[in-house]
Formats: C-alpha cells, structure tokens, sequence
C-alpha cells in the first residue's frame, strides 16, 4: 500500500508540473521536458488527464478510441462511454497543436504518436477524421532540415476502409498498424510502407506473469515480431496488455520492442526508470 501511495504522489506532483489551472480543459503549463520512455499511454482518454498525464510522465505516444456521435469523433471504449465535447480534437489534437506551436515539438527529434482506434466499421467516421487531419495539417508536415519525421505521426490501430494505395497516402497522413495474431511469417504480412506499428496483444500470445523462466513461446513470438518489424523501413513494434513487471518489461524490451502499453502511467514509468531504458527528450 505504501508503495502504491508513493506512485500516486510521484504522478501529481509531475503532472502538477505539466498542468496549470483551467475552465474545462487541462492545459500545459511547461514544454516538455525530461526523459522520454519506450512506452506510451493505451486508453489514453481513462486517465484523469488526457495526453497531458502522458506528456508529463515522458511517454512516446497516447492511444484513443473513438466512435462517430453527433458530428464529434467522440473519445471512448464504447457508445455509452462517449460524451460530447469530450472528442479527439479537444482532448488531444487542439491540445498537441497548441504544445508544438508554443514549444516547437513535443519530442526532439522522433514524432509523438497518436494511435486512433475506429471502434466502428464506419466511413463517414473514417471520412470524418481525414477531414479533421486536414484541418491540423501543420502537426504532421515534414520538419525543418536536421530533425526526424514530423512532430506528430497518427496510426489507424483500428478498422479502416480498403485502401487502394500502397503507400503511406501522404493526403490522408495516415499510417496503418500490422496486427499479429499468428507465429505464421506469412499469415497477415503486409510489406506495405503504409505500415508503420507491428502490434502484439502480451495477454493472448506471450502470456508470462514474470514469475519463473520465460515460457518457450516468449521467444517465438518476439523473433516474429522483429522479422515483421524488419519488413519495412522505420516500423516500430508495440506490444500491449502486458503486466507491470520489470522482469516482462525487460524480455520485452530486450526482445526488440520499441513501444510497451500501459494504463498504469505512474508505475510503469517507475518500472522503466528502474531499469534505466529512458532516453533524452
């Protein structure tokens, strides 16, 4: 109990750091700062403050789902979860926009990355976020000579309509994710450069509690993960529902995962930290 109280303060006081007072919306006081982590926030939109929990903490990227209500990309697991005005442009594409216009970027060189899952199989929702993309054009443009990939990358991690090109659609500036659900190298292998996130669910595959050896399949599923990685260039491999433990933090991260998922931002970091993984912002 003890430890868990120690993490709650940690996470106020550096997210006290990051936010200042406002009607409504949080808003980020500071740039960025810190050690940035190999992790990024899944579900993002369930902490108590959208992307600037995230943001303050040092992670590489937020995750949210949304669904089509009203007009709003509204953010949420389901349809009775979504609540007008709480969507994906006033939680974290204004918000983004605001941070690199004050600070020049959220990252100093990577992109931050906004992983936008479609809960529906819906175009108008689909058509929706392009338009709005469009509309925040200027946080996905190349940047200036000597940095690395614009400051924000958006990854469709959900359904999405079939795509005629195989290229990364520089109008829609949208990336795709490859999902693994096999140990198969050619069951849903996708040598597109659309394809920027190799995703693994931990939970139904490697499935290891960080007690004990690591199971046999551990390292199948990663050798997996590395070759879809390699099919591409600058792909990043994700895995999510995975345990806070640093024993299956470190297979993870030394089995060449770039991103771990976690809804558990304050202990997660401190897992990270404790293993001395962070690198400089």
């Amino acid at each position: 109990m003890a430890r868990r109280g120690s993490l709650r303060i940690l996470a106020t006081f550096l997210v006290a750091a990051a936010i200042g007072p406002g009607s409504g919306h949080a808003q980020v006081a500071a740039c960025p700062r810190g050690s940035v982590l190999p992790a990024y926030a899944h579900n993002d939109y369930a902490n108590s403050h959208p992307l600037h929990d995230a943001l303050a903490l040092g992670f590489q990227g937020v995750e949210a789902d949304v669904l089509l209500r009203g007009g709003e990309l509204r953010v949420g697991h389901d349809a009775s979860a979504t609540r007008p005005g709480r969507d994906l442009e006033t939680l974290y594409l204004g918000p983004l926009r605001e941070v690199i216009h004050r600070c020049g970027r959220v990252r100093t060189s990577a992109p931050f990355l906004l992983n936008v899952e479609l809960k529906e199989r819906s175009q108008a929702g689909y058509d929706t976020l392009r338009a709005l993309v469009e509309r925040y054009a200027d946080l996905f443009e190349p940047p200036p000579a000597g940095l690395e990939g614009p400051p924000v990358e958006i990854i469709l991690v959900g359904w999405y309509p079939p795509l005629n090109d195989s290229t990364p659609n520089r109008e829609s500036r949208l990336w795709r994710q490859q999902r693994l659900t096999t140990l198969s190298p050619d069951a849903g292998s996708e040598a597109t450069p659309a394809v920027r996130l190799i995703s693994l669910d931990y939970g139904k595959t490697i499935g290891w509690s960080g007690r004990g050896p690591s199971p046999d399949r551990a390292a199948s599923w990663l050798a997996r993960l590395r070759a879809a990685k390699d099919e591409g260039p600058g792909r990043l491999a994700r895995a999510y529902n995975v345990p806070v433990d640093p024993a299956v933090y470190r297979l993870l991260l030394e089995g060449g995962v770039d991103l771990i998922g976690t809804k558990r931002l304050a202990e997660s970091r401190q897992v990270l930290l404790t293993l001395g993984v962070a690198s400089p912002r």
